[in-house]
């Protein structure tokens, strides 16, 4: 359970550090696209969705004392120790991907805008 929560923590530091309080409603969702987006080409994208989506649900499971279960991947009962691991590794996938965009020469501060990520410029023109 610790390792859920922190792995979920360092998620939400990583990919919410933008989020402002009256959007705090919406963070699930909105992690989960992020996490999806950042991470996998257009065709892997649903199932990492669903999985930050299960992961957060869990993680407030666990936070708010609550009763959860082993989480579903794509129909297939996950058992909850190789799910945390899971996402433990897409934290690190993260990680090692920011740190990637961080070497880079021109690298600025705000490492990845959301916004340009998830609607490319060729959708904002119109």
């Amino acid at each position: 359970e610790d390792r859920l929560i922190d792995s979920m923590i360092a998620f939400e530091a990583r990919y919410l550090n933008d989020t402002e309080a009256q959007e705090r409603g919406e963070m699930r969702f909105r992690l989960a696209l992020r996490v999806a987006q950042f991470l996998r080409e257009q065709n892997q994208r649903k199932t990492l969705y669903r999985e930050i989506k299960s992961a957060y649900d869990m993680r407030s499971s666990i936070v708010h004392g609550d009763v959860y279960q082993a989480p579903k991947v794509d129909g297939t009962v996950i058992p909850v120790e190789a799910f945390v691991s899971r996402v433990e590794n897409y934290l690190r996938e993260s990680l090692i991907k920011f740190l990637r965009i961080a070497q880079e020469p021109n690298a600025k501060r705000k490492l990845v805008s959301w916004d340009d990520l998830l609607f490319p410029q060729s959708l904002n023109d119109n």
